[in-house]
């Protein structure tokens, strides 16, 4: 192997795991962060003694309460992270591991970081009622994870339509 060559394998790794990094960073950030929505959930359900079943309510003195205002926007508010940060856990991953020789290592880095900035602004917006931020933070995520998906299938087409 040559010496050029030595030297562009060497830049390909380097590249790809600071790029790890910043994905596997940026993807723990975001399970603390559903984890903590999770707990916002059962924080308010608590406080407005709302039980999620007939039968906690029974057991915990409370009443049921499933369409409670508050909490049914909090439950929202991980169900919408469950649809849009699973797959960019997924997406992430194969977007680090296909990497391509002329991966720009700030791109990838940059949409990772606008993704995970723009899901925590889109739960404060969602929580606080702030429109239209929160459509504008739930857009850009959506956008990050479409050009993720993106540059995945461009890359790999080629390796597609030989076994077709």
């Amino acid at each position: 192997m040559t010496s050029k060559a030595t030297n562009q394998f060497q830049l390909l790794e380097q590249v790809e795991q600071s790029v790890m990094d910043t994905y596997f960073i940026c993807a723990a950030l975001l399970s603390l962060k559903v984890l903590l929505s999770i707990i916002t959930v059962t924080r308010v359900r608590m406080s407005h003694k709302a039980a999620p079943n007939p039968e906690d309510a029974e057991v915990m003195k409370m009443k049921y309460d499933n369409e409670h205002e508050e909490v049914a926007r909090c439950n929202r508010i991980v169900a919408n992270d469950l649809e849009n940060i699973v797959p960019f856990y997924f997406i992430g991953m194969v977007f680090c591991l296909v990497g391509s020789p002329e991966f720009n290592q700030f791109y990838a880095k940059a949409i990772f970081i606008t993704f995970s900035l723009s899901r925590l602004l889109f739960t404060f917006a969602y929580y606080f009622k702030l429109q239209p931020f929160r459509s504008i933070f739930w857009m850009v995520s959506f956008l990050c994870n479409a050009l993720l998906l993106g540059h995945v299938l461009y890359l790999i087409f080629p390796t597609i339509t030989r076994y077709l």
